[in-house]
This record gives C-alpha cells, structure tokens and sequence, in this order.
C-alpha cells in the first residue's frame, strides 16, 4: 500500500456514521452521516489520489470521539491538514480555540481573527470546515443567540446534538 494513497474508516456515532479520511498522518477531512460511495469519490476528486479502508490509523482518533460522545472533555490534539484558503485557516484554527461547553457569535469569531466586520465571510468558512467536531464549528452561533446553521452533516439537528453534549442550552 503505497504512503501516498488516502486512507479512510468509519465511526459509529450515538448521531450517526462519522468518516475521517488521512493523508501523510494528518487527518485531512471529517464527514458526518454521508453515503459511503458519495464520500469515496469526492476523496478522489478532491485528492487525487488512490483511496483505502486503513482503520488502524484512525485508532486514536475514534478513541477520542469515544469518549467526546459519552460527554467526557476531549481535546482534539490530532494531527490535521485540512486545505482551504488563508482566510479560512485562519478561522479554522481559532475555531480549535473555543473551550467545550462555550458557543460565541459570528461576529465574536470575526473579531477574533481580525476581522470584526468579516461575520458573513466567517460564517462561510464555518460551513466550509472540513474537520467538523475536531474543528468545533458547531461552538458558533448567531449574535442574537438562535443556533444557526450547520454544514457539517446532519444539519442543525446535529448541531444542537454537539452543544447540548457539550453543556450548551440554545
């Protein structure tokens, strides 16, 4: 098995199928409740490359989300290599900043990075997170308090599944 390919498995959530996919040990995407085939081939797209089942890598990570899903703080201190734009790296890596159990606005996030008039753009970047749950995009949400949207699988649903695990009454 060549080290370049994609490797991916699954995980059996409490809220549904959970597929992590890696490359060069970092864990490059997260998607929740997708088709199999669906995902597969959007890994090929996106990578362009070979992709495998490898479920031996992932162990570590699916530990983790063992415990995150029983309600026990986890910090995600995993390797990740996700790919977008500088601006949404940006976002992305402060997201990884939002303690458990804390939900801020849009516009809070904005500030944050440096941008405080930037809310829609990170919006945006929320819902183009390839890493949800690791990259806790869930933790944010609209500066009049309501939920928001939710991209990363299994819709706002979901969303309110994380913050409700997490402490957070919307």
């Amino acid at each position: 098995m060549s080290v370049n390919n994609i490797r991916y498995a699954a995980y059996k959530s409490p809220l549904g199928m959970i597929y992590a996919a890696m490359e060069r040990g970092a864990i490059t995407d997260i998607v929740i409740r997708p088709e199999l085939d669906v995902f597969l081939e959007k890994l090929r797209l996106k990578h362009g490359k070979t992709v495998v089942e490898d479920k031996r890598v992932f162990s570590g990570l699916f530990k983790l989300f063992e415990r995150y899903f029983v309600g026990e703080a986890v910090g995600f201190d995993v390797a990740i290599a996700p790919s977008g734009t500088s601006f949404e790296l940006d976002v992305w890596t402060a997201l990884r900043t939002i303690p458990r159990g804390v939900a801020i606005s849009y516009g809070q996030l904005a500030a944050k990075i440096g941008r405080p008039k930037a809310m829609r753009a990170v919006g945006t970047a929320c819902g183009a997170n390839p890493l949800p749950v690791i990259v806790p995009c869930h933790r944010v949400v609209k500066a009049d308090g309501r939920i928001g949207g939710y991209s990363g699988g299994g819709g706002v649903d979901f969303k309110r599944s994380l913050l409700l695990l997490e402490g957070i009454r919307m």
